[in-house]
């Protein structure tokens, strides 16, 4: 999502004037990709669900500033230069700001240490690269003495630490107003990027020499290395949860809901080695009654519901457990069962970022891209896939021969019928978007995160398309879970 107004990259500014567009049009919600914090720097990270922090937001996201459009592809790198250089100029006219000064109490060590390790990034970087595992020593630890005296001795140094935390109080800023009106369900990844600032300030509670992935499955037969790094759950424990607690607690700020990715993480993770075969892992069981516990007093706190994702291969127990605390089922169509309705405590979507578009499944764009990369090669994965169209022809009632036009609008109708909790529309189905946005098991062979929507938001909102998808949704029968 972008506008002729931000600057290559969709930000805030244009995520409040969506949302104020979708409550007009009937909506209540928005879902939005985590806005989590990466590295700062370049190369910037593509992926949103591969953060430094979970409890932190991406700048890359702050309205405001030069404007201008995206390319065939985002540019994040490009974006990042500018954006940088802009902001810096804006704070250097800041002048004292009670509200700033009551963020930065607020959030005390922890957004300390996120901006001192930011601010290392731009310090170090330069000469040993920004992963911290590569600095000198003396740098590795946010309690070592040479951290505290970055933090004191030179004006510059402090100056630099102070400007990162500015830029959280800016996100938060924008991110509140962005809520005014509509409700945003904020997205949490499921783990943390280990050269970045949570990796960083709380190292003794990660198990550094593995990574998180998937066991291999029918859409992809490698299996998955996410990289990701997990919790040790006894340090975790032993420290009362704290950064779980802060990254739960930072997602519910400003949300009307929160959706934790891939929800079986709280109950088991598939571990491997870092760098190994994801086939050769295994999975990790843990204490999933103190995790939902933390989910369950945090988000009672903030007053927001809780989304589950439960796709993929999930153990009956683990749902009972998420209905036992009222938090919702994820279910896409292209998996459900045509003949069988999906739960009424349920968010239900057509597909997901990770799952080919409505407009690609149909065409079979979608199975021809995953094959000229090699990632279709057995039957079984083809036949998947036409399952998968199969399953949501029958569900939306329309005939696998009908045009994608036809198509969209028929599983919009059949979402719009549902007797769920909640449901959601992409605009790249809107759209007739055929890429979908990201291709698991892709780095460089598939332009994962980095496809803008054809159309700038200033359009999109009077495409005939959109306005038709939003006029089908808006009849949804009201129904209260």
């Amino acid at each position: 999502l972008w506008s002729r107004r931000s600057g290559g990259i969709g930000d805030l500014h244009d995520l409040r004037d969506f949302g104020r567009w979708a409550k007009q049009t009937g909506a209540d919600v928005v879902l939005v990709s985590p806005l989590h914090a990466p590295v700062p720097g370049v190369p910037q990270q593509v992926s949103p669900y591969f953060p430094s922090s979970r409890i932190f937001r991406n700048p890359l996201h702050l309205g405001g500033g030069p404007a201008f459009a995206p390319g065939e592809r985002i540019d994040r790198d490009d974006v990042w230069a500018r954006k940088r250089q802009w902001l810096w100029s804006e704070w250097k006219r800041v002048e004292h700001d009670d509200g700033l000064e009551r963020f930065v109490a607020e959030g005390g060590m922890a957004l300390l240490d996120f901006a001192t390790h930011c601010a290392l990034v731009e310090r170090l970087g330069p000469s040993y690269g920004r992963d911290w595992r590569q600095w000198p020593a003396a740098f590795c630890a946010p309690g070592a003495p040479a951290v505290a005296a970055f933090r004191t001795e030179q004006p510059e140094d402090r100056e630099l630490i102070r400007f990162f935390a500015w830029l959280q109080y800016r996100l938060d800023d924008q991110l509140r107003e962005a809520s005014v009106g509509i409700g945003l369900i904020a997205d949490l990844a499921v783990g943390i990027d280990r050269s970045g600032a949570d990796a960083w300030s709380d190292q003794g509670l990660y198990c550094q020499s593995l990574a998180i992935g998937a066991p291999p499955d029918a859409f992809n037969a490698s299996g998955q290395d996410w990289g990701l790094l997990p919790y040790q759950p006894w340090a975790l424990r032993r420290a009362r949860y704290r950064p779980f607690r802060a990254a739960i607690r930072a997602a519910c700020r400003h949300a009307r809901g929160v959706r934790i990715d891939h929800v079986m993480g709280l109950f088991r993770l598939w571990l491997i080695e870092a760098g190994s075969d994801p086939r050769t892992g295994c999975y990790a069981y843990l204490p999933f009654h103190e995790y939902l516990a933390i989910v369950a007093i945090e988000a009672e706190r903030a007053g927001v519901f809780v989304v589950g994702e439960d796709l993929g291969t999930v153990e009956p127990y683990v749902r009972e457990e998420l209905d036992r605390r009222h938090i919702l089922s994820y279910r896409v169509l292209q998996f459900e069962p045509p003949d069988i309705a999906p739960p009424s405590r349920s968010l239900v979507a057509a597909t997901t970022h990770d799952l080919a578009t409505v407009p690609g499944l149909w065409t079979g764009a979608d199975v021809d891209a995953r094959r000229r990369l090699g990632l279709v090669v057995s039957d079984d994965e083809r036949t998947a896939t036409e399952l998968a169209r199969d399953r949501l022809a029958q569900r939306a009632r329309v005939d696998v021969a009908a045009n994608v036009e036809q198509a969209v609008d028929a599983v919009h109708e059949c979402l719009a019928s549902l007797e769920v909790s909640i449901i959601t529309a992409t605009l790249e189905d809107a759209l007739g978007v055929v890429e979908r946005p990201n291709l698991p098991g892709t780095i460089d062979e598939w332009p994962n995160w980095r496809i803008p929507l054809p159309i700038a938001l200033d359009d999109l909102v009077e495409t005939d398309p959109v306005v038709r998808t939003a006029t089908i949704l808006s009849r949804r029968i009201s129904h209260r879970s």
